[in-house]
């Protein structure tokens, strides 16, 4: 599976430590980020890291470079791990039903920032 983060690392931690410990089987090849904050925390475990900022004038130019690198790298699952952009219906189409978002707004137990 890749990673999308921006700049929380604590679905990142989650995610990893559970492929490391062998909860899942799974492994974290590459993880990608609109945010270059991550970059250490990806080399601290071996994971190579690509930092792609995203701008509304070249956002599919930057969506196909991840497209690409989750080809070299075989990914069969994208999960976004407060990736906090919005992606494309081509990056979607893709990815059809291999597309995971663990955006704690997404979760029932999150009422909301308005409601915090």
């Amino acid at each position: 599976m890749a990673v999308f983060v921006t700049k929380e690392m604590g679905h990142l931690y989650t995610l990893v430590m559970r492929c490391i410990s062998r909860l899942w089987n799974a492994n974290i090849p590459v993880i990608i980020s609109n945010q270059p904050h991550l970059a250490p925390e990806a080399e601290r475990f071996g994971i190579e890291f690509h930092h792609i900022p995203i701008s509304k004038d070249d956002k599919l130019a930057q969506e196909r470079r991840e497209l690409d690198l989750l080809e070299q790298h075989n990914i069969e699952l994208v999960v976004l791990a407060r990736y906090m952009q919005i992606l494309s219906p081509q990056f979607i189409a893709a990815y059809r039903n291999h597309i995971i978002n663990i955006h704690h707004s997404m979760l029932p137990a999150f009422a909301g920032a308005q409601h915090s």
